[in-house]
């Protein structure tokens, strides 16, 4: 059974309902001898339908656009209510991509492991033309995205600690911030090129980025050339490039965390931007959920 659960709000004039989800219920635990009779659950929204195993080798072959392999995909999986951006239909697969029933562990550190999952397959795709992993929105329907840097898209919500009036941010708060690890050279290899394709190059097949003299992490401040090797199924060099330039926007960010309570926030949703504000942990920045 599916449930779709929903908040209202009122100030006593206007009212306004916000869904927040559809879940899959696991796990019931029912009292026994309550009239009437009650059962505490668990819920998962939907993507717990796409991980699924396939159960056999599932293949898209070269020429699909990437649009109709996503709604195949989703057709497979026994699946609808899926929205999917109108510009997955721009490009089409180099080569054949098989996903065999047991799949080998792949350079990405994105990937999953196996088995092979409905979600795995959906999730593939995506990544190839630079698009967010499918999620679920409000209303259960699963969503698929063009990738957009968080820096780049709107705030939607501002959470102001020093606002003791009206804000709904509460006294407990947390920051973490981690640099560890952090790559300074970045060597991106297209891993499905198409049959025949000449020995990939830079510029054909490879996309490599030296962060030579940006902050703390980068080659000159460190004295050491700190390599991440990672293997992308791009569909197109300029593909291969974004996937690539996303990658190390990400790597170079200091990780900041912020561990807070706020009050009751229904339309909070996923990877949704806000702007916090904190004098006393020296912030005002977005942030993303």
């Amino acid at each position: 059974d599916l449930v779709r659960p929903y908040m209202t709000l009122s100030d006593g004039i206007t009212e306004a309902r916000f869904n927040v989800g559809v879940y899959c219920l696991t796990t019931p635990e029912r009292t026994v001898g309550e009239t009437p009779e009650t059962y505490s659950v668990q819920g998962y929204d939907r993507l717990l339908l796409l991980q699924r195993q396939v159960g056999a080798d599932y293949t898209v072959t070269a020429g699909t656009t990437y649009r109709q392999a996503l709604l195949d995909a989703f057709a497979a999986a026994g699946l609808s209510g899926a929205l999917i951006e109108g510009s997955a239909a721009d490009d089409t697969l180099p080569a054949d991509k098989t996903w065999p029933l047991v799949a080998e562990r792949v350079a990405d550190p994105d990937q999953t492991d196996t088995p092979v999952t409905y979600l795995r397959v959906v999730n593939d795709l995506l990544r190839a033309i630079n698009y967010r992993s499918v999620w679920c929105d409000e209303n259960g329907i699963f969503r698929c995205q063009a990738y957009q840097p968080p820096t780049s898209r709107p705030v939607e919500f501002t959470f102001d600690a020093d606002d003791l009036i009206d804000g709904i941010v509460g006294e407990n708060r947390t920051v973490v911030e981690d640099v560890w690890g952090t790559p300074n050279r970045w060597v991106f290899r297209q891993s499905n090129r198409a049959v025949g394709a000449p020995a990939p190059t830079e510029g054909d097949g490879v996309y490599t980025v030296n962060n030579v003299s940006d902050g703390p992490t980068s080659q000159d401040s460190r004295g050491l050339v700190w390599t991440s090797v990672i293997d992308y199924e791009a569909a197109t060099q300029a593909k291969l490039v974004s996937l690539g330039d996303r990658r190390v926007a990400a790597d170079l960010a200091v990780t900041s965390r912020y561990q807070v309570t706020v009050g009751l926030f229904p339309p909070a949703g996923h990877a949704d931007i806000y702007q916090y504000v904190d004098s006393a942990a020296g912030v005002d920045r977005k942030v993303q959920l």
